[in-house]
């Protein structure tokens, strides 16, 4: 009787446990299954030059972290509401091929910008991504790939010599599109998963 009640007891705990949702599950929005470190870009926006804006879906699944522009602070707001007409519409999903190290990136992007220091940092666009001192949108997301799971996203550039080659370097600004294009995606380890009225 007790090995039954024992028996019935560690399933009853399994079931739960599989049951009870983790704070880094997919939520599904729009149909799609969106996933912590999951990278959104928009082409519905732009600000000081810089076409487009990004961000960071955070450990719940079903939240972004981003930064609106100058005098703004680092913000979260629901899938739902990022992908709404008034706000970015035209979206682009962008997937680690690594859901431990998007997993990392996403819970350091909430630990620092929405619970730590980084509440206080001002929008600013400059060419140190390393910098926590300020911050736009499409560095929040490089600083939670490189300080949450110590991967540094680089951009390629044609180097000056006697035969023009391709440098990949973490240096100098980091645009929104860099997220995208498939030649930096495939260096890097990521991919287009998702499209939303590009």
């Amino acid at each position: 009787m007790k090995r039954t009640l024992s028996v019935t007891l560690s399933a009853v705990a399994l079931t739960a446990a599989l049951t009870v949702p983790t704070s880094s599950e997919a939520a599904t929005v729009n149909g799609f299954a969106f996933k912590p470190g999951d990278i959104l870009i928009t082409k519905s926006s732009s600000s000081y030059g810089l076409t487009g804006h990004s961000g960071i879906v955070l450990p719940d699944g079903k939240s972004v972290l981003h930064i609106q522009g100058p005098g703004k602070y680092a913000t979260k707001l629901t899938i739902a509401q990022w992908l709404s007409s008034t706000k970015y519409p035209k979206t682009k999903v962008v997937r680690s091929n690594s859901s431990t190290q998007a997993a990392k990136a996403a819970a350091w992007g909430k630990k620092y910008y929405l619970e730590g220091k980084g509440r206080y940092t001002k929008y600013f666009v400059d060419a140190q991504p390393r910098s926590l001192t300020r911050t736009y949108c499409s560095e929040i997301v490089w600083q939670s790939y490189y300080y949450g799971a110590g991967k540094a996203y680089k951009s390629s550039r044609f180097v000056d010599g006697t035969r023009p080659r391709i440098e990949w370097d973490d240096r100098g600004i980091i645009k929104p599109y860099s997220y995208t294009e498939s030649g930096m995606q495939k260096y890097n380890g990521f991919k287009t998963v998702k499209s939303f009225k590009w």
